[in-house]
């Protein structure tokens, strides 16, 4: 089997090869396309065929690859939603351009099969309720309105070319290798490691939900069986208040007293994200396995490895 990954060096692209080499029996023909914005080369400690440093928001880069690919998986995005919040531009060439090149490759070499990263939260914008992947999607930051472009291109695609893609809406994710990305968990545990005050947006009853990076990566594995595309959502199914999550944090690295510092919310960020995996667990048989506090553990272990 021969797959392409775009973002291949990134966070859930570095897990989800050491994920599929440690679990495949499969004889696997992995190429990776990552520009090393944030991701090195050097991140991925397993096997691949081969490693090209290019940009997928430049339609060139496709003219240098083969053509004959038995899925895509496009992970390769700009996901940090404050900074596009302050810069909406960034998001068109990373999130849009890019994703739309990436189409157009697998349109004309006749590779029907795409996964690709969505986002739970971000695409749905403020909602109190339960999140479906029916739920009427309303963004409030321009990374969420990339996501939800892209979506809707997947199914133009799947319905105009009949292609094969699959959307998979990530909750929050976390996990060893974790330490470049400005996300949550790994951005407080950075910050408990050299002692500085942990920042928090708000009041701190913010609640997400948090996704371990293994679990991605089998609900990946997962999606790549299936014939028909579809919107996937790959969530824990619980949420938990950031205020409450350092408690869980300050338990796992054994310090007495952590430092807080609350600032004014940030434009663009969603309150509380209650994103149902209903859908996945039934047509995907997905399920998480790994409990919030194993997950800490492995992803405080790495940032004191790695930093």
């Amino acid at each position: 089997m021969k797959i392409l990954i775009t973002g291949g060096a990134g966070f859930i692209g570095a897990n989800f090869i050491k994920y599929i080499n440690d679990t495949s029996n499969e004889n696997l023909n992995i190429v990776v396309i990552d520009n090393e914005s944030v991701g090195k080369k050097s991140d991925i400690n397993q096997k691949i065929d081969r490693f090209l440093k290019l940009d997928i928001s430049n339609k060139n880069t496709f003219k240098a690859i083969d053509k004959n690919f038995d899925a895509v998986i496009h992970l390769a995005a700009k996901t940090e939603v404050l900074e596009t919040t302050k810069n909406p531009s960034s998001i068109i060439n990373d999130n849009i351009i890019g994703t739309f090149n990436v189409f157009e490759f697998c349109r004309n070499n006749n590779i029907k099969k795409i996964i690709v990263a969505s986002t739970g939260g971000a695409i749905i914008g403020n909602y109190n309720k339960i999140i479906s992947e029916s739920t009427l999607p309303k963004p409030i930051s321009p990374y969420g309105v990339s996501k939800l472009f892209n979506e809707s291109l997947a199914h133009t695609y799947n319905e105009t070319y009949k292609m094969n893609i699959t959307c998979l809406r990530f909750s929050n994710v976390y996990g060893p290798g974790s330490h470049r990305k400005n996300s949550v968990i790994s951005k407080f545990m950075r910050k408990i490691l050299h002692n500085l005050p942990i920042e928090i947006y708000g009041d701190g009853e913010q609640k997400r939900d948090f996704i371990y990076v293994d679990d991605i990566s089998r609900g990946i594995i997962k999606a790549l069986k299936k014939k028909k595309g579809q919107i996937y959502q790959l969530s824990s199914g619980n949420t938990i208040s950031i205020n409450k999550l350092i408690k869980n944090i300050k338990k796992i690295v054994s310090r007495k007293k952590i430092k807080i510092k609350y600032s004014k919310k940030k434009l663009g960020e969603v309150f509380e994200t209650k994103i149902s995996n209903k859908k996945a667990q039934k047509d995907l048989k997905f399920k998480t396995k790994t409990k919030l506090e194993t997950g800490l553990k492995k992803t405080w272990e790495s940032i004191i490895k790695n930093i």
